[in-house]
């Protein structure tokens, strides 16, 4: 099964590093669908469009939603129940998902995180 990872912003600020996505991808158990990056070559992409598709299309392929939430939750270091702030609601969410086209995790989109790391 696949699971799709969302981030909100909470008063203009993102509760995640670019670290965290690196972490992520380096699992190898997260990454993004084929259709997020197609049509150019993930490092020649404008940086803010990788940014987006990470914060909300990150994807995984676990056994269950529990396996999911473990995953990411022991590599982010985060509550997913987290409860947020009263005006943008909750910063994560973990929902079953379909996906059109393939599982990307490769070196270019390694590579391309590992670029914006500083946001």
């Amino acid at each position: 099964m696949f699971f799709r990872f969302s981030e909100s912003n909470s008063g203009g600020s993102w509760w995640l590093s670019g670290d965290v996505y690196l972490a992520l991808l380096q699992t190898g158990d997260w990454g993004l669908e084929a259709s997020n990056v197609a049509g150019s070559d993930v490092l020649r992409r404008e940086m803010q469009d990788l940014k987006h598709y990470l914060r909300h299309e990150l994807v995984g392929q676990f056994d269950s939603i529990h396996a999911a939430r473990a995953s990411f939750e022991s590599i982010a270091n985060v509550n997913l129940d987290e409860p947020g702030c009263e005006c943008c609601g909750r910063p994560f969410r973990i929902t079953e998902t379909y996906m059109d086209s393939a599982f990307v995790n490769d070196a270019a989109l390694r590579a391309a995180c590992e670029a914006i790391t500083s946001w």
